[in-house]
């Protein structure tokens, strides 16, 4: 199998409006995981753990350099912590090898950072939002 970098990535995020916003280019870097939770059920019996594989989750964080332009990051990113209700975002990762990975995810903050530079930059966290598991295709 061959070995592959993850040059040209691209992520998509809804904006308030569900619109699926293309924030590339001022995205700078993505993590995410794939957790499961897990229930121990370790009888007195047992002299090591016993664990049981419960619901799995997708959380990450996006993070990337600030752009106020027109559905950029920041019109996509703006409404979080201001707009009522349940923030729903479709977050897409795209990989150049064609692979994806998408899932309705709450965002949950919408983190600035300023550098003593002047740099300008943000983060923000997500995680899954109605029970359904992230897709790979």
């Amino acid at each position: 199998m061959a070995k592959v970098t993850a040059l040209t990535t691209t992520v998509s995020v809804d904006d308030s409006g569900g619109v699926a916003r293309d924030i590339s280019s001022s995205t700078r870097s993505v993590s995410f995981d794939f957790p499961r939770a897990e229930q121990d059920v370790t009888g007195l019996d047992k002299s090591s753990m016993e664990r049981l594989l419960l619901r799995g989750d997708w959380t990450g964080t996006l993070s990337g350099i600030f752009d106020p332009g027109t559905n950029a990051s920041h019109d996509v990113f703006k409404t979080i912590g201001t707009q009522a209700g349940t923030l729903l975002r479709t977050v897409t990762i795209g990989f150049s090898t064609g692979g994806t990975v998408t899932g309705e995810c709450v965002l949950t903050s919408y983190q600035h950072q300023i550098g003593e530079d002047g740099s300008h930059t943000w983060s923000v966290p997500f995680s899954l939002a109605n029970g359904t598991a992230a897709v790979w295709s």
